[in-house]
């Protein structure tokens, strides 16, 4: 479901023994704080949103290259993996490095599929990683269509946190 095997056969990701999803530590492919100008490798993965986005949706780095205008910018295509859609040409600051969201982060889930996504307001209880630290799980709640509250693990995939603040913060205190 979040594995993205699916997706690794694209020649864009790393072989399968190289997996797309690590344990958070410098050397895997999330995306960290870069100190000097680098290009994103293919497979990293990253959370994609502008100043006015409401909503930092995570995503995969397809690839990247620089653009041979006077700005010097990189650009990247992107998947974002609530619903896999593919962006074109994403300027550089509107990636953004992935970390783990902090319990009570406010956010929208997918309990749907991949393919019939289902977004609900949900809340980050905490997380877990699992697959020898490859996959991030987050343990969310959220009401049902019954109205009734679940509290459900599901992939860090299919989890986008609020990232406006047009609401208030981000966090359920």
């Amino acid at each position: 479901d979040c594995d993205l095997s699916s997706a690794r056969s694209s020649s864009a990701f790393p072989s399968p023994s190289q997996s797309p999803i690590t344990a958070m530590q410098p050397s895997n492919n999330f995306a960290s704080t870069p100190t000097k100008k680098v290009l994103l490798r293919p497979g990293s993965i990253v959370e994609f949103y502008t100043d006015k986005s409401y909503f930092a949706t995570p995503a995969i780095v397809a690839a990247a290259h620089e653009t041979n205008d006077s700005a010097s910018t990189q650009k990247y295509r992107l998947i974002r993996t609530i619903n896999n859609d593919r962006l074109e040409n994403v300027d550089e600051s509107n990636v953004h490095p992935y970390e783990v969201y902090e319990d009570g982060t406010r956010a929208s889930c997918n309990i749907g599929l991949l393919e019939t996504p289902y977004m609900t307001p949900c809340a980050v209880l905490s997380h877990k990683t699992v697959q020898n630290g490859r996959i991030v799980m987050y343990n969310v709640s959220y009401l049902n269509e019954g109205g009734e509250l679940v509290d459900e693990y599901i992939p860090f995939s299919r989890v986008q946190r609020i990232h406006g603040r047009r609401f208030g913060s981000h966090r359920v205190e």
